[in-house]
């Protein structure tokens, strides 16, 4: 079975995910922030920071921060995400510690503004909010892994990312399915594997080439059908 969903955001892409795991051959149709996140082609290997990306998902849930612990006390450079103040300090001089603006509240907006990001960045520096995506993807995009629970925006920020992710423990079945999706399609792995097998960084490299080359062989759906029909595709997809 064919499905198309409309709204590749974390909801769209969950379900995608879902109906993918039922065997379904599905396709995500983004617009606006999402369509310019997927539309930036993924950086590099050789061009990435040799760091890791470490965050708890949207509410700062599972064994994070014991992964951080781990990673730093072997040396490996690490872009933590905090998300109380009392997170704000890293162990390591070469880590580096991001949040969201402890002031920033999502329901008090600037006047005439009806969506904003999150202004973010690293604790101590300014904090600055992109309209197009999240800056924590920014970060990503230039990072080796994403260390964390199998969560639906986790996996998006994967997939247009091109960059692999060791999982954490999973916050139940539906997680555990996601993980099980990713690592089948050699996009990620257990934290735990990867560990034991010594971090293994060429490994991170053979998994982002699978997420890399799934990438390039997407097909643009509004432009494909802009083009079948003689209609310009300029405008197409963002507005």
């Amino acid at each position: 079975m064919k499905i198309c969903i409309f709204g590749a955001g974390a909801i769209g892409g969950y379900m995608g995910v879902k109906l993918a795991q039922a065997g379904a051959d599905v396709s995500l149709v983004a617009r606006g922030p999402h369509l310019a996140a997927f539309a930036e082609p993924p950086v590099p290997w050789a061009a990435r920071d040799e760091r890791l990306v470490v965050h708890g998902g949207g509410w700062g849930l599972g064994d994070y921060q014991d992964a951080a612990k781990v990673l730093e006390h072997q040396g490996i450079k690490l872009d933590r995400i905090a998300y109380r103040e009392s997170e704000a300090v890293s162990r390591v001089t070469d880590s580096r510690t991001f949040m969201v603006r402890p002031d920033w509240r999502p329901w008090l907006r600037p006047h005439g503004v009806e969506h904003e990001m999150p202004p973010f960045g690293e604790v101590g520096a300014e904090f600055v909010n992109r309209p197009s995506c999240h800056e924590l993807h920014g970060l990503i995009r230039h990072t080796l892994a994403i260390v964390s629970k199998p969560g639906g925006g986790t996996l998006l920020d994967s997939l247009s990312s091109a960059t692999p992710v060791l999982f954490l423990q999973p916050y139940g079945e539906a997680e555990q399915r996601n993980a099980e999706v990713w690592i089948a399609l050699g996009f990620g792995m257990w934290f735990k594997e990867w560990y034991r097998g010594g971090c293994d960084l060429d490994r991170l490299a053979e998994l982002h080439a699978n997420l890399a080359n799934r990438s390039s062989s997407t097909i643009d759906y509004p432009r494909a059908v802009g083009r079948r029909f003689g209609r310009s595709t300029k405008d197409e997809g963002g507005s």
